[in-house]
């Protein structure tokens, strides 16, 4: 399992940063964190929904 972050501007994904493709992503999410921007929180992701998500950014 990975986590990942979305920056959503206007209710659009327009940066997602992974865990998985990014070595520095502890470094990137303390950074994202220490700004001050509202989190939308946890979402559990499932198979499908992660396909969709793939092909819908």
């Amino acid at each position: 399992m990975y986590e990942y972050l979305y920056l959503i501007k206007d209710g659009k994904k327009i940066v997602k940063i992974s865990e998985y493709y990014h070595a520095n992503y502890c470094e990137l999410k303390n950074m994202i964190i220490g700004r001050d921007l509202r989190s939308l929180g946890k979402t559990h992701w499932g198979f499908f929904i992660e396909i969709k998500d793939t092909f819908t950014f």
